[in-house]
């Protein structure tokens, strides 16, 4: 992973040094997390009975 950011550099901070394309990744990425934050919570959104944390 760290061989990828060396060799990239040069185009994320071309890239991602203007707005647009920092706020459409940044979006992107939120899309990403709360679909994923769903799909492990089951898509309901709502805690489980018994109030065991779910990553026990």
């Amino acid at each position: 992973m760290g061989v990828a950011g060396i060799a990239l550099d040069k185009l994320f901070r071309t890239t991602l040094g203007r707005p647009v394309p920092t706020a459409i990744f940044l979006a992107l990425s939120g899309i990403v997390l709360f679909i994923t934050e769903q799909l492990r919570r089951g898509g309901t959104g709502r805690r489980r009975a018994g109030g065991v944390p779910v990553w026990i």
